[in-house]
């Protein structure tokens, strides 16, 4: 079973605390100083603390409360299994390095002045997936932050939608579920916050307390490029094709100069985004709704997770804009031409993109105005 981001399981963690705690003499430390557990050797961020408030009641579990420090998990840590979706992408950026995407478990105990209250089943657990990259601590106004129990983003959408790589809550979940839960020991006193699979979902798409907090767009644009110390593939070039892109285009050509436009197609979660990312002050989009909000002091335009949905072509809406993407005019009096990366896993959701790319005439002005670089499934990695 893949290791947590400390040493103990949380549910071995809860028995050294209880140990613990019946050696005390009196006076009793406080509930912190018996639960303290060292900081996750693979983070270079400490958990921010629950309430520290030594909780009232009797038994076994009624001495201490453990702190979300005590049951920190890394994603980084699991190395095999489960082998796709936000995991493994991430995995891959952050082996050997301090971690990126983490899932903060807090356990905690019931009041016990609550109805139904259990003696037998006094525990249960927050979880929280977070991005360490984030200032400022939890921003629950972003989709990226998730409490099963708590707040949840007041994110207005339509519908639910995972983002590249899946769901963090749902992964968090699942791994929580069978690693702390199901799976786990002391299944009978420790459970992933009593919250079922289906209860998640209902969550997830219908909110809480008849709110409409419809949920989840990943917004990739907040991590950085991460430079990684893994060998350099043996295979390359489609590295160095956008590389070379980038040294002809951008440096020498000032804004409203014209600009071929890089292309990078290739598999969801092989680093193409933290590429770009890597390459100068930018302004990046998610929605191509926001065309008009790009930054005219930006280097580059990034123009990121071009797929195609439900048969429909979002970057069609782009066409409106094609004298400022495609560079068809040596100069524009709007000044907004930049050199553009488009970002996406669909050859045919990308050429969609403009209306008049059709048949021999189309592959024609790919050919002459368009860069196009294949990854396939071989990673970007940004090398040191």
């Amino acid at each position: 079973m893949p290791s947590f981001g400390i040493g103990l399981s949380g549910a071995a963690r809860i028995r050294a605390a209880r140990e613990a705690a019946q050696r005390q003499a009196s006076p009793s430390p406080a509930p912190s100083e018996v639960s303290a557990a060292p900081e996750p050797s693979s983070s270079r961020h400490t958990p921010m603390g629950r309430g520290s408030e030594e909780p009232t009641g009797t038994g076994p579990n009624g001495r201490f409360r453990v702190q979300s420090r005590a049951a920190f998990l890394t994603w980084s840590k699991l190395a095999e299994e489960p082998t796709s979706g936000l995991v493994a992408r991430y995995e891959a950026f952050c082996r050997n390095r301090p971690n990126h995407w983490a899932t903060l478990a807090v356990v905690e105990r019931h009041d016990p002045e609550e109805p139904n209250f259990d003696p037998d089943r006094p525990l249960h657990v927050h979880a929280l997936t977070i991005s360490h990259e984030r200032k400022g601590g939890w921003n629950t106004q972003n989709a990226r932050f998730w409490d099963f129990e708590g707040n949840h983003p007041n994110i207005l959408q339509k519908d639910l939608r995972d983002g590249p790589g899946g769901n963090p809550a749902r992964d968090a979940f699942h791994y929580l579920w069978k690693h702390v839960g199901e799976g786990g020991e002391e299944v009978e006193e420790l459970m992933a916050g009593e919250l079922t699979l289906e209860q998640l979902e209902e969550i997830l798409t219908k909110g809480r307390g008849e709110k409409d907090e419809y949920t989840y767009k990943a917004d990739a644009g907040l991590l950085p490029a991460i430079p990684v110390e893994l060998e350099v593939p043996e295979y390359r070039d489609h590295v160095e094709q956008a590389d070379k892109w980038f040294a002809e285009e951008v440096r020498p050509k000032g804004p409203g100069m014209r600009h071929r436009i890089l292309v990078i197609e290739g598999e969801t979660g092989t680093g193409k985004t933290a590429y770009a990312r890597s390459k100068g002050k930018h302004s990046r989009m998610c929605n191509v709704w926001n065309v008009a909000a790009l930054s005219e002091d930006a280097d580059i335009w990034i123009l990121d997770d071009m797929v195609s949905t439900n048969g429909k072509y979002s970057l069609k809406a782009l066409s409106q804009y094609e004298a400022d993407f495609t560079g068809r005019y040596q100069r524009v009096k709007t000044m907004k031409v930049r050199p553009t990366v488009i970002l996406g896993n669909s050859r045919a959701a990308i050429t969609k993109c403009w209306s008049d790319i059709e048949g021999e005439e189309g592959e024609a002005w790919v050919a002459r105005n368009v860069e196009w670089v294949y990854s396939g499934g071989r990673p970007f990695f940004v090398f040191p």
